[in-house]
């Protein structure tokens, strides 16, 4: 909650015509934990980035697998 999101459109280049984006604001109400059993509810697949490099590298994942959620934060 401490950044403000941006669409770019210099990023994006057009990729909002076949993905969906939903932004989820954690609150008190509104935990990590709860977003995250509410994307699994609803039969999403869960991928979270990381600049880690000991994580799984993106080339490394089956992502035909639908529905997919692949999440970004800072």
């Amino acid at each position: 909650n401490r950044n403000k999101f941006n669409l770019n459109p210099d990023v994006v280049m057009g990729a909002n015509k076949w993905l969906t984006i939903h932004q989820h604001q954690i609150t008190p109400t509104n935990s990590l934990q709860s977003t995250i059993a509410s994307i699994k509810a609803k039969g999403y697949r869960l991928i979270v980035t990381t600049p880690n490099p000991e994580a799984t590298p993106i080339s490394e994942l089956n992502l035909t697998q639908s529905p997919l959620c692949i999440a970004f934060g800072t």
